[in-house]
């Protein structure tokens, strides 16, 4: 009977008598069983201890058992049957706590430092807010030493409650998570000393922005609303869109129809893009206008549709004065459409790895018309268009729609919000919602099953795990990235007067924008995680969305890093 080594499994009595083996020969599979058991017992935790002195005393019991078999009762070989299970449960708990031991000091001093970063951001843009933008405040001695003396009780009552974690018995890591933990509090408290009297009170659209945007964080105590995160974006854009229109109509130096119309235009594109894709976790299997476009009968509607999305991106890419870089762009959208043709009409997908190739030429055609004509927006707007014909690349035929519409989208939005007198910070909250409601739009969920495998191949012949899982994340995140890009493209650019006045200021309160709306979220993520390390559904809902987190804040930092340095 052979068994994988070091596995904690154990034999189950009724498959064993529905396999119609003796009395005694169960009793023999069982301290098989156990032997094994013991063995990677043993090895984890040493033979000096009573459960393992009575496994021993078990299986010597059962030498007797094949002699005395055949006069033993029913009830007594069911005994020993018992004894042996037992034994092995006993084991086995003891196994598996062993192999899930978790450092809680650890884990409680991270999720600390998490929502005091938090609150130091926060901090942060108030005092931007107030005019103190590049000031940085110091830490004061007196302050350092209260919050030295604070991390310390934080980590002993941690020690306190959770006397196991190893980094309660390492003198070094004591040293540096205490050392961490107070200067993370001494730069929160710092900002304390700003005298915060010069803030106004928002109007309704931005407390209904920042509302939601907290409402959303604690939504995630709920399991339902993790799994159905999408229809809460879906509510949050809606929404938006129609008080923002509502409110700002009267204010609008165009005749407020117009407003109105740019705001249907929108909520047009959104309802179409709802349908496209079915996600979650109880509607994931309703059909939808990918599942209908997938069909082969109906292939020459969906050649039809990526041909009109091409000329749509074409339309909404048009520049003046760029030949060389427009044709490229050109060439290169007509190849993408070619390809796409022949994928859905021969399945072919030979040769794929040479459109690679226009990603970097259009960066470097970009770079060089920045050098020479001195307009800072042509660099982002070529990073820009490679991302958008790599993520057209990646996506299946039938989300190539798709994801022109999310193009178009974005340029209605942009459109909308131009004559709408909303500051920088607010603005970037809104391309961080547009961008996560998009992000579901193209299928993806809180599971890991809707991250598509097969994009991180597209053009590769042989697994690179870098490469690989670099396309993976450029697919899975195609949209929120692409947002995220256009929103510092609309930035940079000159004639936005609104968003340029005081540039670096500004710039400092964007950052903060969107670093404190991901990373509060994933600080309070982790906390409720700890909360609910024992809830029912914590490795099915909880845990999928954890790694979702994770994933989702490095790349909102990422991007962040680079366009703040590169685009600005």
């Amino acid at each position: 009977w052979p068994l994988r080594p070091g596995s904690f499994g154990i034999a189950v009595p009724a498959v064993l008598a529905a396999a119609n083996y003796t009395t005694s020969e169960q009793l023999y599979l069982l301290q098989y069983n156990l032997q094994q058991l013991l063995s990677v017992y043993v090895a984890e935790f040493g033979s000096s201890d009573k459960l393992f002195a009575l496994a021993k005393e078990a299986l010597c019991t059962f030498l007797d058992v094949p002699h005395s078999i055949q006069t033993s009762t029913k009830q007594e070989a069911a005994a020993r049957q018992s004894l042996l299970l037992n034994i092995m449960s006993d084991i086995q708990s003891a196994l598996l706590s062993a192999s899930t031991v978790v450092d809680m000091t650890l884990v409680g001093t991270g999720v600390s430092v998490s929502l005091k970063g938090s609150l130091t951001l926060f901090m942060l843009m108030l005092s931007v807010v107030q005019g103190y933008g590049h000031r940085i405040p110091r830490i004061r001695q007196t302050a350092f030493v209260l919050s030295a003396m604070l991390a310390f009780f934080e980590y002993s009552t941690l020690c306190a409650f959770f006397p196991s974690s190893q980094s309660c018995s390492n003198g070094t890591w004591s040293g540096l998570l205490s050392l961490l933990s107070a200067t993370v509090t001494a730069l929160a408290t710092s900002f304390f000393f700003w005298p915060f009297y010069r803030l106004e009170t928002p109007e309704f659209p931005h407390i209904f922005i920042l509302s939601c945007t907290v409402l959303h964080g604690i939504s995630f105590v709920s399991s339902s609303f993790i799994e159905e995160e999408h229809l809460t974006w879906y509510f949050m854009t809606t929404t938006v869109v129609l008080i923002l229109c509502f409110y700002y109509s009267r204010l609008s130096a165009h005749s407020p129809l117009l407003t109105f119309r740019k705001g249907l235009g929108i909520m047009a594109l959104l309802r179409v893009l709802r349908s496209w894709n079915s996600t979650g976790d109880k509607w994931a299997h309703v059909p939808d206008v990918a599942d209908w476009l997938g069909d082969s009968s109906n292939r020459h509607v969906l050649a039809f549709l990526i041909f009109v999305g091409i000329v749509a991106v074409i339309l909404t890419t048009v520049r003046q004065g760029k030949p060389l870089s427009s044709f490229l762009l050109y060439l290169a959208l007509l190849d993408l459409c070619l390809y796409k043709m022949k994928l859905i009409y021969y399945g072919d997908a030979q040769g794929v790895e040479n459109f690679y190739w226009y990603l970097p030429l259009l960066v470097v055609f970009g770079m060089l018309q920045q050098y020479r004509s001195g307009n800072v927006c042509d660099f982002p707007t070529a990073v820009i268009q490679s991302w958008m014909l790599l993520c057209l690349l990646l996506h299946v035929p039938q989300n190539v729609p798709m994801f022109t519409l999310v193009i178009v989208l974005e340029n209605a939005v942009n459109y909308l919000l131009c004559e709408l007198p909303l500051t920088a910070s607010y603005r970037a909250l809104l391309y961080l919602w547009f961008g996560m409601c998009c992000h579901f739009y193209q299928g993806n969920s809180n599971k890991l099953s809707t991250i598509s495998v097969s994009a991180g191949y597209v053009g590769v012949s042989s697994y690179n795990p870098l490469l690989v899982g670099f396309l993976m994340v450029s697919h899975t995140y195609s949209s929120l990235i692409f947002w995220l890009l256009m929103f510092w493209k609309r930035f940079t650019q000159p004639q936005d007067q609104e968003l340029k006045r005081g540039h670096g200021r500004t710039r400092l309160l964007v950052c903060c924008t969107f670093l404190l709306a991901k990373f509060s979220v994933t600080a309070w993520y982790l906390a409720l995680m700890v909360i609910q390390r024992y809830h029912l559904f914590v490795l099915t809902v909880f845990s999928p969305k954890l790694i979702y987190e994770v994933a989702h804040a490095i790349v909102v930092l990422l991007i962040i890093l680079i366009a703040s340095v590169l685009f600005c």
